[in-house]
């Protein structure tokens, strides 16, 4: 009588111990990847320090702005994930596991999801003692400097969420699709429709604290030109007057000018309404901050522009022929003496609105 080889029934089965070594090399992978991850941010925060320079809440919301990047990567990255049970050969022992085949994909997804905690703990590890220190020399207090970090516990949710959510729902299609191609692809689409969807939704950044500031909010400096701002901006305060300043002694018409700014942490954009009435200039911090505050705001031409765009729109309406005319004159170099006064003169007479301040 011949003999038969049978099967090992289901509840028998149990995987070879060279699976459970890939195992541990998949956790090994996983924490590498998170690491690359973190290191992506914090490299991405050190280019663009000049966007939050010592000030955690802003280090937040710059990380915003590389969304559409990140989410790309970890699209990419969570279907890799997902697929390593395929490429490892345990999705064949999957069909004789007592688990079932939900159980590897679940893994999976949680493989995944696990890629950005570790990438968002390495990356605040790296950058947020970098902005604390920023503001503990700039003379901060500590209530100023705990407010700023309350205010970005929520973009810290909101970020790890938005990159977990995408990981693991990358990782469980690439647990269930074993197409070649697959992550290059999952990048690509996330990337374009993360893009799309930032058009219609705040996903990049630039929260501007002031949208819901009252003047009961703002600091203000003791000396002319009057700087205000939120407490938290306070330490480039005397930079902002000395910018104001410059801009005024180079200016043929600084004596027709106002001499009360507000600093904004966003790019620039017109005073909010609620505060339009007291401050009829604004002027960016964004692209100009540093790790500590400086003597000066760096970048003139911005400081100008800024200046020139606010007074445009502070008594006429956008692209109107008044704004309009209004930057060609502070952009503008008179010929000669008379084309001067009568400048200074049509300025004054357009500035009406606020030359009452």
């Amino acid at each position: 009588m011949s003999s038969v080889t049978t099967r090992p029934v289901a509840d028998s089965a149990a995987p070879p111990a060279a699976y459970w070594l890939r195992g541990v090399l998949r956790i090994q992978k996983l924490v590498l990847l998170g690491l690359i991850t973190g290191l992506f941010l914090a490299v991405f925060a050190w280019t663009s320090v000049s966007d939050w320079g010592g000030s955690v809440y802003m280090l937040l919301d710059t990380a915003a702005s590389a969304t559409p990047f990140m989410v790309a990567w970890l699209a990419g990255v969570g279907v890799t994930v997902g697929q390593w049970r395929w490429r490892s050969g345990s999705a064949q022992w999957d069909y004789f596991s007592p688990r079932g085949k939900a159980v590897p994909i679940a893994l999976g997804a949680v493989g995944g999801g696990l890629l950005p905690l570790v990438g968002m703990t390495v990356y605040l590890a790296v950058t947020v003692p970098l902005a604390l220190y920023g503001s503990l020399h700039d003379g901060l207090d500590s209530a100023t400097i705990m407010a700023d970090v309350r205010d970005s516990i929520p973009l810290i949710f909101a970020l790890t969420a938005r990159f977990c959510a995408v990981s693991c729902v990358a990782a469980s299609v690439g647990g269930c699709v074993r197409y070649k191609f697959l992550a290059a692809l999952a990048a690509v689409v996330v990337f374009v429709a993360t893009i799309i969807a930032a058009f219609n939704f705040e996903l990049m950044g630039e929260h501007e604290r002031l949208d819901s500031a009252s003047i009961a909010d703002l600091e203000c400096t003791a000396t002319a030109p009057t700087v205000c701002g939120l407490p938290t901006n306070q330490a480039y305060f005397a930079a902002a007057q000395e910018s104001l300043t410059h801009y005024m002694e180079g200016s043929p018409y600084g004596d027709v000018l106002p001499d009360k700014i507000l600093v904004t942490d966003s790019s620039f954009r017109d005073v909010p309404e609620q505060l339009r009435s007291d401050f009829p200039i604004a002027l960016q911090l964004m692209r100009q901050r540093a790790i500590t505050a400086p003597h000066r705001l760096a970048a003139e031409e911005t400081v100008s522009q800024n200046i020139s765009l606010s007074l445009a729109h502070a008594c006429a309406a956008p692209l109107s022929d008044e704004s309009t005319r209004v930057q060609e004159i502070l952009n503008g170099t008179p010929r000669n003496p008379g084309e001067k006064e009568a400048n200074s003169t049509e300025l004054e007479d357009l500035l009406s609105c606020i030359n009452h301040r």
